[in-house]
């Protein structure tokens, strides 16, 4: 009978200091190709390690003998040696239960935080492509407030926002005419609806006043934003009115979800105006907030908080209102500018945001 070599890999059991109920971490981008064995070789003892050695190989079903042997040793110098994992004993395990069981940083060598809210938006666009390719620093970065779809509406949703300006559309009507008839797009519309409803989008805002809308999904919640802005000769930014809603399924404690939201309106407004860390001779200039820039009490805008349950799920309250607030304030920035913010942080572009 006939056997054909089976994918394995050697993983190493999360120390029980991690309570997230992870039950196996590989600690590097590694892709696994099909019928790949990896082991990752550390020090005994438990706590923290540092990567020694990688190896490739395949192994036959039969026996569980070697039968091949291979040494990246391109991708372990990328990884390098000062990355860091947490292990008590390795264990053998076929690859295809890994692949179901275990939660690995980059499945199939892509990191999904990269491309959220990209490879699951909700319009319906007949021919989309989703590319993703790593680029390894020798700075390294770490989660903010909140991950991928915290920065990634920022791209998307301005380029949406592109897209309705050359088609001379107006931009809540463009993305609701590409929203299909599904479960997940009509939660966006509802969310969309419900915000610039309550923001008065079909009213004109006064004159030297410019809006921004965006919408996305995020967290097991959906969200939606729109944001007042005017610009003065001094390039200073003032906020007139954001108006940001959110549909998390139930909405246990409405204050809780306010309070979280103006909170996030506040952290994401400086992120938005200020937030950028600057290397030199490999280390980061800012060292506190004497040259690091906080938002100050004087310069929060309105805030109002749509909160628009509509039922049959549990989603988050804490992150998702950062999604929305950024393409948001940019859109609006780009119609008072007559020109594209395709960055940020806003100081960048000779901006800063006025008093309250």
């Amino acid at each position: 009978m006939n056997h054909s070599p089976v994918p394995a890999v050697e993983v190493l059991s999360a120390n029980k200091t991690y309570s997230n109920g992870t039950q196996a971490l590989l600690p590097l981008d590694l892709r696994i190709e099909e019928g790949e064995f990896v082991t990752l070789l550390g020090p005994s003892g438990c706590g923290k390690s540092t990567l020694l050695k990688m190896v490739a190989g395949l192994l036959d079903p039969t026996d569980g003998r070697l039968l091949l042997w291979r040494k990246p040793v391109q991708q372990l110098a990328e990884v390098g040696k000062k990355m860091s994992f947490v292990f008590q004993s390795p264990t053998l395990m076929p690859w295809a239960t890994v692949e179901k069981n275990v939660r690995l940083p980059l499945p199939k060598g892509v990191d999904g935080q990269a491309v959220a809210c990209f490879n699951d938006h909700p319009y319906d666009i007949p021919n989309t492509l989703v590319d993703y390719a790593q680029r390894n620093t020798n700075v390294p970065v770490g989660f903010w407030r909140t991950v991928g779809h915290s920065q990634n509406p920022f791209g998307r949703e301005c380029f949406i926002d592109e897209m309705a300006q050359a088609a001379a559309q107006d931009p809540v009507q463009y993305r609701l005419a590409m929203l299909p008839n599904n479960e997940k797009a009509n939660r966006d519309r509802a969310i969309l609806l419900a915000v610039t409803n309550a923001a008065g989008w079909d009213k004109k805002p006064a004159p030297g006043v410019f809006r921004g809308v965006a919408a996305t999904d995020g967290y097991g919640s959906w969200t939606a934003c729109v944001c007042d802005v005017s610009i003065n000769a001094k390039n200073e930014v003032k906020i007139h009115r954001i108006v940001i809603g959110i549909d998390p399924g139930y909405a246990v404690n409405p204050d809780n979800i306010v309070a979280q939201f103006q909170g996030s309106v506040v952290h994401g407004l400086t992120a938005i105006f200020w937030g950028e860390n600057t290397i030199k001779d490999g280390r980061v200039e800012q060292s506190n907030f004497h040259d690091y820039r906080m938002m100050r009490l004087n310069e929060m805008p309105k805030v109002e908080v749509v909160i628009a349950p509509t039922g049959g799920f549990w989603g988050g309250v804490g992150e998702p209102a950062q999604a929305p607030l950024a393409p948001a304030v940019a859109n609006a920035v780009s119609a008072a500018l007559g020109k594209r913010i395709r960055s940020l942080p806003l100081k960048n572009h000779g901006l800063t945001l006025a008093r309250a």
